[in-house]
C-alpha cells in the first residue's frame, strides 16, 4: 500500500530515500527551546515520524515515545531501526488519543497537509494532549503555498482549535502552543 499525501508526495518513496540515505542525523539542538517547559519523563507523539529520526533526541531526553505514521514503508523502516518502540501506522486524521501526551510534536509535516485535513488532525491533537500539555510543530513559513502559513498565519489558524501560543523559536520555523489547563 502507497501512502499519498495532499501535497501528491508518495511518502513511502520518501522514506526509501531517507532509509537509503541515511539521513538520520537532527540536531538535537533543535529541541532545546521547549524541552524545559517539559515535565521528566514526558510522553511524547511523534506525529508524522516517517523512519524515527526523532527517537533518538526524544530517548537521550528520558521520553516515552509513540511514533505515528501513514507510510507503511516508513513504519516497516523504523520498527527495524527500533524494534520494541511503539510505532503505529495510522493516517494523523485517525488517531484516537485522549490526554494520553505531554507533548504532539511534528517536524515537517503539517505544511504538506491541505487545510481541510489540518481541521480534521488540529482537533485531534488537542484530544490527545494532557491538559497543559505542548503541541510543538517545525513548518516552513517563510513562503506562502497552498499548504503553508506565514508566521501569525499559522498562530492564528492553532488559536482557532483553542491552543494557547507560547512562543515561536527561529530557526527551527518551532511554534509551541499549550493545551489550555481548563
Amino acid at each position: 500500500m502507497e501512502f499519498i499525501g495532499d501535497d501528491g508526495i508518495s511518502w513511502c518513496n520518501e522514506a526509501r530515500r531517507q532509509w537509503k540515505l541515511r539521513e538520520f542525523e537532527f540536531d538535537a539542538g533543535m529541541l532545546e527551546y521547549f524541552t524545559d517547559m517539559l515535565p521528566k519523563g514526558f510522553k511524547v507523539l511523534d506525529m508524522g515520524c516517517n523512519i524515527a529520526n526523532w527517537y533518538a533526541p526524544f530517548q537521550d531526553l528520558g521520553a516515552d515515545y509513540v511514533g505515528v505514521d501513514a507510510s507503511p514503508v516508513a513504519i516497516e523502516l523504523a520498527r527495524e531501526r527500533y524494534p520494541g518502540v511503539t510505532f503505529i501506522l495510522k493516517n494523523l486524521k485517525e488517531i484516537d488519543f485522549v490526554e494520553e501526551f505531554d507533548l504532539a510534536f511534528s517536524h515537517t509535516v503539517l505544511q504538506h497537509m491541505h487545510v481541510e485535513t489540518k481541521d480534521v488532525v488540529f482537533p485531534k491533537v488537542f484530544r490527545a494532549l494532557k491538559p497543559g500539555g505542548l503541541f510543538v510543530f517545525q513548518e516552513k513559513c517563510d513562503v506562502l503555498t497552498p499548504t503553508t502559513f506565514t508566521i501569525p498565519g499559522w498562530i492564528c489558524y492553532a488559536e482557532n482549535f483553542r491552543f494557547e501560543f507560547v512562543k515561536y523559536h527561529d530557526p527551527a520555523h518551532g511554534f509551541v502552543f499549550r493545551r489550555p489547563v481548563k
